[in-house]
């Protein structure tokens, strides 16, 4: 029912919206990338000069994403981009909601799988590679359903999750 004006806005505020989540993906993954265990965050206290190029924020909010979710935080900015690609090059999907609704069930079964595989050494995280998220559910869900099952379930999830999560 929206014709010519409106459609056009409609199209430009899609756009906008692509362009803002391209920008939040940028800013994530420079906070991701600048991340340093040192730097002073909510988790940890300290008069060193901060590392990360996008500030205390940017330290803050490395801290938190890696501390919760391990290598999987990279989910975020990796789903936004896509999102906003796909905005601006106006390739709309059947179900806009569904990648926002698998987003979270993604992350957390991506930090899942990566709680199962060994923390390396030069890992800063105590909790290892998936955070404290991927931590509790394999100390929690592998014993009651055991490590192999539990391994091939969270990676075929999160393999599933994260595709729909991207809007493939």
């Amino acid at each position: 029912w929206l014709g010519g004006p409106g459609r056009a806005f409609r199209r430009q505020g899609q756009r906008f919206v692509g362009v803002a989540l391209l920008a939040l993906a940028a800013v994530l993954a420079a906070a991701l990338i600048g991340y340093d265990s040192r730097d002073p965050s909510l988790n940890h206290a300290s008069t060193a000069p901060i590392a990360n190029p996008l500030g205390v924020l940017g330290a803050s909010t490395a801290d938190l994403l890696y501390q919760f979710f391990g290598i999987a935080a990279w989910l975020l900015p990796a789903a936004f981009g896509a999102w906003g690609l796909r905005l601006v090059a106006r390739r709309s999907l059947p179900w806009p909601w569904l990648p926002v609704l698998a987003l979270p069930l993604a992350l957390l079964a991506l930090a899942g799988f990566l709680g199962s595989l060994p923390k390396p050494t030069a890992w800063p995280i105590h909790t290892g590679l998936g955070g404290l998220v991927g931590f509790m559910l394999w100390d929690k869900i592998e014993l009651l359903i055991g490590s192999v099952l539990y391994v091939v379930l969270a990676l075929g999830l999160a393999c599933a999750l994260c595709l729909v999560a991207m809007g493939a």
